[in-house]
């Protein structure tokens, strides 16, 4: 079973990513390459952030623990993993004036829930179940679980160019090819109103996890 993430991908924002594995030890990654202790396909395994316009609001996807095989079709969660989703509104190396925080639990049935804090505009912390739309309040949302994995790559292509040599090497990427096609990966998306946001763009948006 694979799940369309359901929002069309419009204007993407300035974006950066870094994986912790403690608070002292911070590296970058890309997709399918996991930073320092961190293992593929572990709940703090960061695959990508996106960001876009929607309207009046604002979207970003946090995507991790992926990607996985299409038939897969319950999401990675770890109660020891902090996730937060770090917002700047200028280019100050990264000193972000306001951060969304998420956890994941399970209840006494051992089903898992998320738990978002300071998501912009709400007024209290939101909880509620995954693969669920969670109204989070002034017109947010939170959605955890589950998804397509919406990254596109052609790694035979990228494979080809890089194993080229001498001066007549070209590229040799191929738009029908997509690595990610019908692969599924976890995601935290969360949605708010940019009125919400109490500081001037252009706005920018990175991730990291931290492992207790």
């Amino acid at each position: 079973m694979t799940k369309k993430l359901g929002f069309a991908i419009a204007t993407l924002c300035a974006i950066a990513v870094a994986i912790a594995t403690n608070v002292q030890d911070v590296g970058a990654a890309d997709h399918l390459d996991p930073a320092g202790r961190i293992t593929a396909g572990q709940a703090s395994d960061i695959g990508d952030i996106y960001a876009w316009n929607r309207g009046d609001n604002v979207v970003t996807a946090l995507t991790f623990a992926g990607p996985v095989a299409g038939g897969t079709t319950d999401g990675t969660y770890d109660r020891d993993t902090l996730y937060a989703i770090h917002i700047d509104g200028a280019d100050e190396g990264f000193e972000p004036d306001t951060t969304i925080w998420a956890r994941f639990a399970t209840n006494d049935d051992g089903d898992w829930g998320v738990w978002v804090q300071n998501v912009p505009g709400a007024s209290a912390n939101t909880v509620g179940p995954v693969d669920t739309n969670i109204a989070a309040g002034d017109d947010a949302m939170v959605f955890a679980g589950l998804l397509d994995d919406p990254f596109f790559m052609d790694l035979q292509g990228f494979r080809d160019t890089v194993g080229q040599t001498g001066p007549d090497a070209t590229l040799m990427f191929d738009p029908s090819r997509d690595f990610f096609a019908g692969q599924n990966i976890t995601a935290l998306v969360v949605e708010f109103p940019k009125s919400a946001l109490d500081f001037a763009g252009p706005y920018h948006f990175w991730a990291t996890t931290a492992d207790q």
